[in-house]
């Protein structure tokens, strides 16, 4: 039986050991995706909860516990901390691995200025860790005790969705559907799509299509990002690694459910993503910061969607009310 002790970490770990630790769980994930069908795992799951709260977790670590569970075969469920489990009268198997979370946490100090003699306060955040284990791993739940959400089936799964195509509509970047090929390109500053009868479900053609979005952001004229000399160099990796976590942040956002399977256009668009995960990989073991730069940016563009979008919802509250 495991207890608490051997779940904890031996020692203090810096900031860089926690990097590092965290994207070894992503390349495992990640290798495990390049060793199966190419279809990224986040596209598959709900949005990770609290088993013991029902709280949805959210940021870096909607990601991280992601493609944790793709690597666990799980899917639905919750996570939970070691004592969580206990409270609830559960005990987590002997020899199971945690996955790690972040959050960030605000610090102050005094800043002295020789100059003037005075302490000024500085604020900085700093990255703490904590351990998660999912419901599968631990025995001794009771089912009725945990705080989880029902996930809508295909037949609940709504298809129009007038935010989004409100959203598409005023946007500066057109979008262009037919042909087979989902893509953002920056000199045309506009959005190619497949035809939507081509994807499995509406919501894979706005997720696919949300990735594009967060590509488009940028533009110059935009959050002005690099995208990359050529396929398959670092920048261009780096950029696929930041759309990539936008729309994971941007689906969550606007409730975008996933179909089980993935076919027609949605699974084209997955596997063209075979060379970017081996791509991901090289980077993150190159330079493990590189995640945590790549989350900011995405988050960024997520903002500025978001914001658009809530834009949007104004304008269309005040035309219903004018109307």
């Amino acid at each position: 039986m495991a207890t608490r002790k051997q779940h904890r970490s031996k020692k203090k770990m810096s900031q860089d050991e926690k990097r590092e630790k965290i994207c070894e769980q992503v390349i495992a994930a990640l290798e495990l995706v390049e060793a199966s069908d190419f279809s990224l795992p986040w596209t598959k799951l709900a949005r990770p909860v609290n088993a013991s709260t029902g709280a949805a977790y959210s940021g870096l670590n909607v990601f991280l516990l992601t493609v944790r569970a793709f690597s666990l075969g799980v899917s639905g469920g919750g996570w939970m901390t070691y004592k969580q489990a206990k409270a609830l009268g559960g005990q987590v198997r002997g020899g199971e691995e945690s996955v790690t979370g972040v959050f960030y946490k605000q610090v102050q100090r005094k800043k002295e200025d020789a100059k003037q003699g005075e302490a000024d306060t500085e604020y900085y955040s700093v990255m703490r860790t904590f351990s998660l284990f999912h419901t599968s791993q631990i025995d001794g739940l009771d089912p009725a005790k945990l705080s989880l959400p029902e996930v809508p089936g295909a037949a609940s799964q709504v298809v129009h969705r007038p935010e989004l195509e409100a959203l598409r509509d005023s946007l500066e970047v057109p979008t262009r559907y037919g042909g087979e090929r989902a893509c953002y390109s920056p000199g045309l500053d506009a959005i190619s799509m497949p035809d939507l009868e081509l994807f499995s479900h509406t919501d894979a053609a706005w997720r696919t299509w949300l990735h594009e979005v967060v590509h488009a952001t940028g533009h110059a004229s935009r959050l002005s990002r690099t995208f990359g000399g050529a396929f398959g160099d670092k920048d261009y990796a780096f950029e696929e690694l930041v759309a990539e976590l936008g729309s994971v942040i941007l689906s969550s956002h606007f409730g975008l459910y996933a179909d089980k399977e993935h076919c027609g256009a949605e699974l084209e668009h997955l596997k063209s993503h075979a060379a970017y995960i081996k791509g991901w990989s090289r980077l993150l073991r190159d330079d493990p910061s590189a995640l945590f730069r790549a989350w900011r940016l995405a988050a960024q563009a997520a903002d500025w969607v978001q914001a658009r979008a809530a834009q949007d919802d104004v304008e269309l509250e005040v035309s219903a009310r004018s109307a």
